[in-house]
């Protein structure tokens, strides 16, 4: 009796690669350019034009620190300035003003809101979300209950 054993791969035999024919597309030049692929060394010397745009943000800085320092200016106009800085994403360069001027609201915040017979809804609400955002607890009690709202 004779025992015959046979055995197959799936794959074809070593010796014969497939040759793989890919076609080419002819692809238009990208709008980017190689503005992409240059790399920015951070430890470059800096040029004359970083050294003025770093002159101009500082100009800038500092008038934004002039606007911070009204705070005889009424809680309105300073809750809204506030707003709009975080709003456009600036308020990390005035952490220590910001927190400054928000202390200075909440310290007189009972006294301010108090006084006036005719707050607008959207000035208390706006104010508490900003000290809330901070970290600073204002009560909502019965000076905020007697209040008439426009």
């Amino acid at each position: 009796m004779t025992l015959y054993v046979h055995s197959t791969s799936g794959g074809p035999p070593p010796s014969v690669v497939p040759e793989i024919s890919r076609k080419s597309a002819s692809f238009h030049p990208s709008v980017w350019g190689d503005k992409f692929l240059a790399y920015n060394n951070p430890n470059a010397v800096k040029t004359d034009v970083d050294h003025e745009e770093e002159v101009h943000l500082k100009l800038l800085k500092e008038e934004v620190k002039k606007m911070w320092g009204a705070r005889d200016a009424p809680h309105q106009k300073l809750i809204n300035f506030i707003d709009d800085i975080q709003r456009l994403g600036l308020s990390y360069h005035f952490e220590a003003e910001l927190e400054t001027l928000l202390q200075h609201i909440k310290d007189s915040f009972g006294e301010y809101y108090c006084s006036k017979t005719d707050d607008d809804l959207h000035d208390v609400a706006l104010c508490f979300r900003l000290l809330g955002q901070k970290g600073h607890f204002v009560s909502s009690g019965e000076h905020i209950r007697s209040m008439r709202f426009k």
